[in-house]
């Protein structure tokens, strides 16, 4: 009976620590998607400033000199966003469309759902 017991203690513990793992770890990549998606900001700078200086030692001097480097290139990349979002937007679209088109009405209702609950800026 001891053994069904401690069994049954670990296989609890394991699965706990294994669920708590799962969705910490999907919290955090939810979050850095996020991050990727609202475009580069300051926190991208602060992110990749952190991880040169860990790993390459910098100066002061460099760090300066990087950290403008990075702001330009974010902003740069902001605004070359800006100009494609429409465009993929609207082939993410079409292509939903034709999907929709391939699918009978309960398998459209389904997809719907599900793009409404992942995408909630996907256009129909």
């Amino acid at each position: 009976m001891k053994n069904v017991r401690i069994v049954a203690t670990l296989l609890v513990v394991f699965t706990v620590g294994a669920a708590s793992g799962a969705l910490g770890t999907r919290s955090i990549l939810l979050e850095r998607f996020r991050l990727i998606q609202a475009g580069p900001t300051e926190k991208h700078v602060e992110l990749l400033m952190k991880r040169f200086d860990q790993k390459l030692a910098l100066t002061e001097t460099q760090e300066q000199q990087l950290r403008a480097v990075l702001v330009s290139a974010m902003e740069q990349i902001h605004v070359v966003r800006q100009q494609v979002d429409p465009q993929i937007k609207e082939i993410i679209a079409e292509s939903n469309k034709e999907v929709m088109t391939i699918l009978d009405e309960e398998q459209d209702e389904i997809f719907l759902r599900l793009l409404k609950n992942k995408f909630k800026d996907v256009q129909m």
